[in-house]
């Protein structure tokens, strides 16, 4: 079976583990191997994340910021490699202006998604 990847984009003030993993079973119900990528931050979201992964023995690849070559573009660029290297993403998002860059990039991949919306506390 061929490796699926998805790249998870969560907002940082995202803390619920619960609407998570279900939404993560949904989705990948029929997927048997799977690679998750995430971008790695100083908020801790991908926690989330790892420890859904760990509990599905599923793998982990991790995207760092380069902010040594792309300064203030690291973040953009980040962004734009974690979505080229995926099949596909889920969005966990609160804001607007949060999710709307990530559909733009999605969109000009050609990337399927889903987006997750929550209230923030």
């Amino acid at each position: 079976m061929k490796l699926f990847r998805i790249a998870a984009v969560i907002s940082s003030n995202f803390s619920n583990y619960e609407l998570l993993s279900d939404k993560l079973d949904l989705y990948l119900l029929y997927q048997l191997d799977v690679e998750f990528l995430v971008k790695m931050s100083n908020f801790g979201s991908e926690k989330l994340i790892e420890k859904y992964a760990n509990e599905k023995s599923h793998k982990i690849r991790r995207f760092i910021k380069d902010n040594d070559s792309f300064g203030k573009m690291a973040e953009i660029q980040q962004a734009h490699k974690l979505i080229e290297s995926c099949d596909a993403l889920i969005i966990f998002c609160e804001r607007k202006s949060d999710k709307n860059m990530v559909l733009d990039i999605c969109r000009k991949a050609n990337k399927p998604f889903r987006v997750v919306p929550f209230l923030g506390v």
